[in-house]
């Protein structure tokens, strides 16, 4: 899925400014040429990932973002015509992300275990420091995209309604009650819900489906087997898991950051849940 071009409102200078002014996570194209500088990679990742979620056609549909940080994504859906988006997040937004960053790299390097984020003065809910990003893209695409700040797992989900495409992306790994998370992203999906996840890489382990002919021994072991039966769990519509995982040959094989992609899509009913699955190459077996 190509990004369409980007409208503003604003002349390159004053989109540079803007894309000085905050630190960012995510890299995002405001117009003029100009793109944030996003800790997550450059663009090209971006519209990696973008283009591997394999998303549906987005016009005229309803897109709710949970964990939306930035706002790539959403406002990603608003260029491809979706009616309604909604970015949802709390979490990231009350968080000094770059401050708690330099807190932790530095506990990390004496040795001793940084303290989580709500734990620390850099957890800031009255002021949104995280949410800076957010709110400076928002403001340079002269964005629609609607802004609701609530912890998704304890506000009431009753007022944003259900919606077509559902994106819980990057979020589930950090969940305390991951089977309630997925309950409570069923109660909002009427159509597709995109679930990013986590993999771990286990030489020599495969997972669920014969090896390519040939393939090298290291393989990807994907949690798709555990999320998927969280997703069963989940009462997403119909009951049916279909998965399809597709296997990196390695570290590099898809030619982007020198990560590795696998993919699982599980089909349920009227629901699609599509996991994306995001190896970490630091982790071994025990």
């Amino acid at each position: 899925m190509t990004s369409p071009s980007t409208k503003t409102a604003y002349n390159k200078a004053q989109l540079e400014e803007m894309a000085e002014s905050v630190g960012w996570w995510h890299s995002i194209d405001l117009g003029h040429g100009v793109v944030t500088k996003g800790f997550k990679g450059p663009p090209e990742i971006h519209q990696y990932e973008l283009e591997s979620l394999r998303l549906p056609d987005l016009r005229d549909k309803t897109v709710l973002d949970i964990g939306a940080l930035d706002g790539f994504f959403s406002f990603e859906a608003e260029r491809h015509g979706a009616r309604r988006v909604v970015a949802l997040d709390h979490y990231a937004w009350f968080l000094d992300i770059q401050k708690y960053g330099q807190y932790w790299a530095e506990y990390k390097e004496r040795g001793v275990v940084p303290l989580p984020g709500p734990e620390t003065p850099n957890w800031q809910p009255d002021k949104l420091p995280g949410k800076r990003g957010y709110g400076t893209a928002h403001k340079a695409l002269g964005s629609k995209v609607e802004t609701v700040v609530g912890d998704f797992m304890t506000m009431d989900l009753e007022p944003l309604g259900t919606f077509e495409v559902v994106f819980f992306l990057g979020v589930l790994y950090h969940m305390e009650n991951p089977l309630a998370s997925l309950r409570r992203v069923a109660s909002l999906s009427n159509g597709v819900a995109i679930i990013e996840t986590h993999a771990i890489v286990v030489p020599g382990l495969r997972v669920g489906c014969a090896a390519p002919r040939g393939s090298p021994a290291l393989r990807l072991y994907v949690e798709a087997a555990t999320s998927i039966q969280l997703i069963r769990k989940a009462h997403f519509t119909g009951r049916r898991v279909a998965p399809r995982v597709t296997y990196c040959e390695s570290s590099t094989a898809v030619g982007v950051g020198g990560r590795g992609i696998s993919e699982a899509l599980c089909t349920l009913g009227s629901n699609v849940s599509f996991i994306r699955v995001r190896p970490n190459q630091g982790m071994q077996p025990t």
